[in-house]
């Protein structure tokens, strides 16, 4: 990580504010971020309203389960974003092989049920390391740390509001003649579109759960590895160099 060319004012803050940045930071860069979003989600998504079709329920646990499996692109290009490197999505979508392959597997096993799972997600897939390196990291960051808990809980909230919101909206419009036709305050009515509202939702809450992830393991490596005290350092290096420059001329 190159702290010369991050693009984010880089201080300690609170859990509270990292992940008030992270949100400030997918809004910036949702349009993107969403787009690979796609490349892995939106296969399953297919596959999970294929599913919905007979088994609607399953279809909803499949497209849960499978979450984490489409967040590691996001992270890639964030990672690189926030320190002055915009990739084109195009080529960051096609390393998803890359990216995602070796660890498929415990993404959707012993990983899935990390409640912290977007704080902790950078120590494997941007430090790398042993099982017991990336243990001592886990230990090292989550201490007193409570803030990836917090971001995992509150975007499930809001998964669940933006999912009703777009039933209830798409039911207030539904004709006068098709309510009178169709019980369609019956939970199976339409089995498709619920599934179909509830991966909207996910691909909605997406960029800001690896945002505010992200930004909550920036935050604890400025408090662990002072990167504003080195940054600052760098400045005033600068600056008495330039200064030593104009007095030389």
């Amino acid at each position: 990580m190159d702290l010369d060319h991050v693009t984010l004012v880089i201080r300690p803050r609170s859990a509270w504010e990292a992940m008030d940045l992270g949100c400030r930071v997918a809004v910036k860069w949702f349009g993107r971020l969403w787009r690979l979003w796609l490349v892995t989600g939106l296969p399953t998504g297919l596959i999970g309203c294929l599913i919905a079709l007979k088994y609607p329920r399953l279809a909803v646990v499949l497209i849960w389960w499978l979450k984490p499996i489409h967040e590691p692109l996001l992270l890639y290009w964030l990672s690189r974003a926030v320190f002055g490197e915009t990739l084109p999505v195009r080529p960051v979508a096609g390393k998803w092989r890359w990216i995602l392959g070796p660890h498929l597997l415990r993404l959707i096993t012993r990983d899935r049920f990390l409640p912290e799972r977007s704080f902790l997600m950078p120590v494997r897939f941007l430090e790398g390391g042993t099982r017991e390196t990336r243990r001592q990291r886990h230990r090292v960051l989550g201490k007193k740390q409570s803030g990836g808990l917090w971001l995992t809980g509150a975007c499930l909230a809001v998964e669940g509001v933006i999912c009703l919101s777009i039933i209830l909206l798409a039911l207030f419009l539904v004709p006068e003649s098709m309510r009178m036709a169709v019980d369609y305050h019956s939970p199976f009515a339409f089995p498709l579109f619920y599934v179909a509202a509830y991966l909207a939702a996910v691909s909605i809450i997406a960029p800001f759960y690896v945002t505010g992830g992200f930004m909550l393991y920036i935050s604890r490596r400025v408090d662990l590895e002072a990167w504003d005290l080195e940054i600052g350092f760098k400045k005033m290096a600068d600056r008495a160099a330039a200064h030593r420059g104009d007095h030389a001329g």
